[in-house]
């Protein structure tokens, strides 16, 4: 999917890769218009496509707004992370995804 390369640009760090990456808070996306929710694909040791490690567990989603605004947090399918997402939002009726 497209836009989970834009959600995993390529790491780099002279200390190897980083645990994850940067997340906002569920608060903060903005729910005026929908929230784009894919799952980001980890290889079999736990890296995302740019290299940041996330290690094993559930599948590890992602929802970005349409400024860019990035949550990741792990949940076993999409409608448990659709429901996890509203749940954490401040106003839960707002949030509406893309299919």
């Amino acid at each position: 999917m497209a836009h989970s390369r834009t959600a995993t640009p390529d790491v780099f760090s002279r200390y190897g890769a980083p645990m994850g990456r940067r997340s906002e808070a569920v608060h903060n996306l903005d729910c005026a218009q929908r929230i784009q929710l894919f799952r980001i694909r980890l290889n079999g040791g736990g890296y995302d496509a740019g290299g940041a490690y996330w290690g094993s567990g559930q599948p590890l989603w992602c929802a970005m707004d349409h400024t860019g605004e990035t949550v990741f947090f792990r949940a076993p399918h999409r409608e448990s992370a659709k429901w996890w997402l509203r749940d954490s939002h401040d106003t839960p009726e707002a949030v509406r995804f893309y299919r």
